[in-house]
């Protein structure tokens, strides 16, 4: 997508047609990955522990054995909940109760206790200077405000949402995130969008919600084969490239796509993990929902692991060793 001509695009990538273009690249593009990582051993962790179940009743066939995935989905959980804990104790609703009385207090907080705002604060990339200008300026009690839409938005989503139906949502109008994604009280434009809000919630409670960060997007980037599907700026939907700023090899800068909408994500996510979840039975691993979302992002960073060459080329610099959070 170009970031000029994102008006374009948009209308389009939410058409039927093209989404199920992009979902049958998805699917094509998962089948390729899973197997090449499978064949790879994701980390190189064979033998550890299972997760969820693993049953060896019968004799694996050549590349078939499932340590790898079973060692990479049980890393991954293991590193999602110390930073998940931090997330649940901060954005608690009765400590969010009690900043309110004392809001000035909020801002520090969150830039120690937060664990995105904390690493984005700390980058030393430049890309983010602009942002840390930004954040530096705004006010404390404008911060609170918009955490506090959010973890309302998520208390109740939480509540009212059954994980068995959710399960079976299949259309973007189904997940209901308007709230977040178009509420003037969920967002601080150029300081707070969907990837730091996508995740706080998706530290909150990964059931519900994929984080919608850059690794993953490029993940997608990748399993549709960077294809555009006939969209008017013909470039691929997850990723952004900007006429405006260049490299100082004269190449457009590009990123992933931090525009791009939180509920077609979320579609698209949840149908990868109903493909993971598919793929691996037969290997009889059994996954747990509660963390599909923690599933999905781990073989979304995992393609992108193996294709960094690929990535550096088209995004045209090295997009894996930097940081963006917004």
């Amino acid at each position: 997508m170009i970031r000029q001509q994102y008006d374009d695009d948009i209308d389009h990538i939410i058409e039927p047609k093209h989404m199920l273009k992009v979902w049958q690249a998805i699917e094509s593009g998962h089948d390729k990955y899973f197997k090449l990582l499978l064949e790879k051993d994701p980390l190189q962790l064979k033998g550890r522990a299972a997760l969820g179940t693993l049953k060896k009743s019968k004799k694996s066939k050549p590349g078939d054995d499932p340590a790898s995935w079973v060692a990479a989905f049980k890393k991954a959980i293991e590193d999602f909940q110390p930073k998940a804990d931090q997330y649940r104790t901060f954005f608690d609703p009765k400590a969010m109760d009690e900043y309110a009385h004392s809001r000035a207090t909020f801002k520090p907080a969150l830039g120690k206790d937060c664990p995105i705002i904390r690493h984005t604060l700390h980058s030393q990339s430049r890309e983010l200077l602009e942002w840390r200008k930004k954040y530096n300026i705004t006010k404390p009690a404008v911060l609170l405000d918009m955490f506090t839409a959010l973890v309302d938005f998520h208390r109740k989503y939480a509540k009212n949402t059954k994980p068995a139906s959710y399960a079976k949502f299949d259309k973007v109008d189904q997940f209901g995130f308007d709230p977040i994604e178009d509420d003037e009280d969920c967002r601080i434009n150029g300081v707070i969008g969907m990837g730091i809000k996508s995740a706080v919630l998706h530290n909150l409670t990964p059931t519900f919600f994929p984080p919608r960060d850059r690794y993953s997007l490029l993940g997608f980037y990748l399993l549709t084969n960077y294809d555009a599907f006939g969209l008017p700026s013909d470039s691929s939907e997850f990723i952004m490239y900007d006429h405006d700023k260049q490299l100082p090899d004269g190449t457009n800068y590009g990123s992933h796509n931090y525009w791009y909408p939180y509920a077609l994500f979320t579609l698209y996510s949840l149908r990868l993990y109903r493909r993971l979840k598919a793929a691996v039975a037969p290997l009889e691993v059994d996954l747990d929902d509660h963390y599909r979302f923690v599933y999905t992002m781990a073989f979304l960073h995992k393609v992108c692991d193996l294709e960094k060459d690929k990535i550096k080329t088209f995004v045209a610099y090295d997009v894996l060793n930097r940081f963006v959070a917004i």
